[in-house]
């Protein structure tokens, strides 16, 4: 169903269909991983975490696996991906 996240700006996003949690490299810039996800059809719906986690809604037309698989491929920018 849809999950209500709370934004750092205190917006609310309301997200339907799959989430991913990723964790960036710390040397990743911004407009690498903003590249990366508009390839994989990818955007953030809530994060950082405490611990530096995001979430991540998949919006295109891959899958959830997919996602993973390729956010998994770039480990320049990404630590860790995984489906919810």
């Amino acid at each position: 169903g849809d999950r209500i996240v709370e934004l750092a700006g205190g917006e609310q996003s309301v997200t339907a269909g799959p989430t991913l949690t990723v964790a960036f490299s710390p040397d990743a810039i911004e407009a690498e991983i903003r590249a990366l996800l508009l390839e994989t059809g990818l955007e953030i719906v809530g994060g950082p975490s405490a611990l530096g986690l995001w979430t991540l809604a998949v919006t295109g037309e891959i899958s959830p696996a997919e996602a993973v698989g390729a956010l998994q491929g770039r480990t320049d920018i990404v630590e860790s991906a995984e489906e919810d």
